[in-house]
């Protein structure tokens, strides 16, 4: 993810993560210790409404939106991650 996050201008990326958790606190920890400097949100564990929409149930999950808001991809783990690069250097599914 670091290294997409770096090469999101040329795919005209933005990355938002989603922190499913119970405390604030950790999660800010994590981001700091990880030295992530994309957007993130979080998502409470006990009211969840983000990974609830998004019906993810597996982490990490990974969800490409398009421009019009239509999710045009979602896969989880590693093999998940290397399809969003894939998707975004060939730029098709």
């Amino acid at each position: 993810l670091h290294q997409l996050y770096n090469d999101c201008a040329r795919y005209n990326l933005k990355i938002v993560g989603i922190a499913f958790d119970r405390d604030t606190r950790s999660v800010k920890n994590y981001l700091e210790r990880n030295s992530i400097k994309w957007i993130n949100i979080f998502d409470e564990q006990t009211n969840s409404q983000i990974a609830e929409k998004y019906r993810v149930g597996v982490f990490p999950t990974f969800v490409l939106i398009d421009p019009d808001g239509k999710i045009i991809f979602r896969g989880t783990g590693k093999k998940g991650l290397q399809k969003v690069r894939s998707i975004l250097m060939n730029g098709s599914i």
